[in-house]
């Protein structure tokens, strides 16, 4: 699909498509989700309270968010297949 911008003289000018490396994927992702937490659950907003949280563990969580309820929510993002330490990273 071609994607046209208008310039401030009206004219149209298309969009070029840009290389995207899979490696920033991830971080395009959160960004958006931490500016747009409305859509992550059904029922309601969520409160982003924290970006690349580290934990106790020594690891880190990629979003910390709280629920319409006051629950803690942990927004984990992968790519591709879920390998099983990606869940107990989750779990911890």
């Amino acid at each position: 699909m071609r994607v046209f911008t208008i310039g401030s003289d009206d004219s149209f000018s298309e969009y070029e498509p840009e290389p995207f490396q899979a490696e920033h994927e991830e971080a395009v992702l959160q960004k958006w989700l931490k500016a747009n937490p409305d859509g992550v659950l059904e029922d309601g907003p969520l409160f982003i309270i924290g970006q690349e949280v580290h934990t106790d563990l020594g690891g880190f969580v990629d979003l910390l968010a709280l629920d319409r309820h006051g629950n803690v929510v942990v927004v984990e993002l992968k790519r591709d297949r879920t390998p099983r330490d990606t869940i107990a990273q989750a779990l911890e």
